[in-house]
């Protein structure tokens, strides 16, 4: 087993992908690279299919909301990130996919990651953000007549009393009745 390097990955991700890598930085040994979201089933196949890479394991997919964050290398208000870990060269990789905030949709990965199932579907449920051909996209965490999602910075706080509007789960009134 020998471990493939940052550099010499990113070399080959740059030769495969060329000019879809809008930019990367290596953080703590951990290199991060980030695209457009149109361009996410393109890399993932890259990253899976290629054996000179070979990163079967997706470890996790995870939304960013960018709103108000001033800086640059945000290329627009939401990033749907992805980790994936190559067990034979003993590396990991972060990808991280920027998603319009006028149609917040990306192309789902399961078809090569079936892992990324329950976690697309929390991300859809958290911020929005939609998963294109995803087999069973609804949400996940939150009621399904839910109207917002929570884990966007514009979300409108409440506080306790917002969970008992749920009308299906409105365990405040079941414990009073009872």
């Amino acid at each position: 087993m020998s471990r493939l390097e940052n550099e010499k990955l990113l070399s080959l991700l740059q030769e495969m992908m060329g000019d879809l890598i809008v930019n990367h930085h290596d953080f703590r040994g951990l290199l991060s690279v980030d695209i457009h979201g149109k361009d996410i089933l393109t890399l993932v196949s890259c990253i899976h299919q290629d054996s000179r890479l070979n990163f079967p394991l997706l470890v996790d997919v995870s939304g960013v909301d960018y709103l108000e964050y001033d800086d640059e290398a945000c290329l627009e208000r939401f990033a749907v990130i992805y980790i994936f870990y190559s067990i034979v060269h003993d590396c990991r990789i972060k990808i991280r996919a920027f998603v319009p905030e006028s149609d917040p949709a990306i192309h789902s990965i399961y078809n090569e990651y079936k892992g990324a199932d329950f976690t697309e579907r929390e991300v859809y449920d958290m911020f929005g953000i939609r998963f294109i051909d995803h087999p069973n996209l609804k949400r996940i965490l939150m009621p399904e007549d839910y109207g917002s999602n929570p884990l966007r910075k514009d979300y409108p706080l409440k506080g306790l009393g917002e969970r008992s509007q749920f009308p299906k789960y409105n365990i405040y009134n079941k414990i009073e009745n009872d």
